[in-house]
């Protein structure tokens, strides 16, 4: 009697044509080396389609030309359950169904054969989108406060105090000022050649981003004096924290989410609404349990589900574009701030000289 053993991620259920479920331990451990070489023929049964919605069931399978000891079936993801069901077959067919829970993008799933000791694998993928309806709203400006330009790439309130990150190649620096007067309180520098990008602050320091310098820059939060820069494989654009971790935007669709104390990348997030992907991500604030940030280039502002990826809310800023004089195509909405003691919505944007108090208006569609 073989085996086919499912390693399930991604919160996917998984049900099999022919199989039982079987209380054993998997025998996965017994691998004891790795080779590739030996001939195995393996086709996948081909998928209906290559782009799902949340909620839609995907029937994926294979076919061989010999018998395997046993099967992994991964989909790669999160919460991992492994699964054991019994089989003889030379193919095998599975039905994956999906839920609005589950993480959307570019979905990868793995068939691993196991014979005498030997492993094969083929993956293949598939894309899912979003399913949920798209809520609409629109900022109404409660406060306007005067502030000088800044070429504004990072916002973000802590206490009484606002950190400001202004960039450009030989023009870049951090700030900080006291929220209810903009009266500076320390100046960070950053090195010539480096591009500021996207700030935020946790614990006792202050993460900076560069723009095409492929770096990640720590500061001292209350000094503001550097303490290191990492390596970064990606372009610096957005960044934000959840009070664990970070998360970085780098002009893509994708957001990345990384370890505030190794700055390596543990996780990635796919931000698509039901029509595809929403390229340009920028400036990026975490509000209560959700990534806002600014689209480059657009006077909306996205709400985002990080846990799946999913646009929830799209907020427009027209208003506030209308308040300002826009000399040149840089000149956009780039700047989200969020006092946690007041619930205030602050925005800005790049060479701006307002910064607005707002609230969120709901809007029918």
């Amino acid at each position: 009697m073989k085996k086919i053993i499912l390693f399930l991620a991604f919160s996917f259920m998984l049900s099999a044509c022919g199989g039982q479920n079987v209380n054993k331990k998997s025998n996965i451990d017994k691998v004891v080396n790795y080779d590739d070489s030996q001939s195995l023929s393996i086709s996948f049964m081909p998928i209906e389609k290559k782009v799902f919605s949340q909620g839609e069931i995907l029937n994926v399978g294979y076919k061989l030309d010999k018998k395997v000891d046993s099967v992994i079936l991964e989909v790669v993801g999160k919460d991992a359950v492994i699964k054991e069901l019994e089989s003889d077959s030379l193919k095998g067919n599975w039905s994956i169904k999906t839920s609005e829970k589950t993480k959307v993008g570019r979905v990868i799933y793995k068939f691993t054969f196991f014979k005498d000791k030997k492993r094969h694998s083929k993956q293949s993928s598939f894309k899912l989108l979003p399913s949920n309806k798209i809520r609409y709203s629109r900022v109404d400006v409660k406060k306007t406060i005067p502030m000088p330009k800044y070429f504004l790439q990072g916002l973000e309130i802590v206490g009484d105090t606002l950190y400001i990150s202004s960039g450009g190649f030989g023009n870049s620096y951090i700030e900080t000022v006291t929220l209810s007067n903009l009266k500076r309180l320390n100046l960070g520098q950053v090195k010539g050649d480096y591009f500021a990008e996207g700030l935020t602050v946790l614990g006792d320091k202050l993460f900076v981003l560069t723009w095409q310098n492929k770096k990640i820059l720590t500061y001292d939060r209350k000094t503001l004096k550097l303490i290191s820069e990492k390596d970064y494989i990606y372009d610096g654009w957005g960044l934000t924290n959840d009070g664990k971790y970070l998360y970085a935007s780098d002009g893509t669709n994708v957001i990345h989410v990384l370890n505030p104390k190794t700055l390596e990348v543990v996780d990635n997030i796919e931000v698509l609404t039901s029509n595809g992907a929403v390229n340009y991500i920028n400036e990026l604030e975490w509000i209560n349990g959700k990534i806002w940030a600014n689209v480059f280039t657009n006077n909306f502002i996205v709400i985002i589900n990080p846990m799946n990826g999913s646009v929830e809310e799209v907020m427009s800023c027209d208003e506030l574009e209308n308040s300002v004089k826009v000399y040149t195509p840089d000149d956009v909405l780039n700047g989200i701030a969020y006092d946690k003691k007041t619930n205030d919505l602050y925005l800005s944007g790049k060479n701006w000289c307002k910064m607005f108090i707002v609230k969120k208006l709901t809007v029918e569609k």
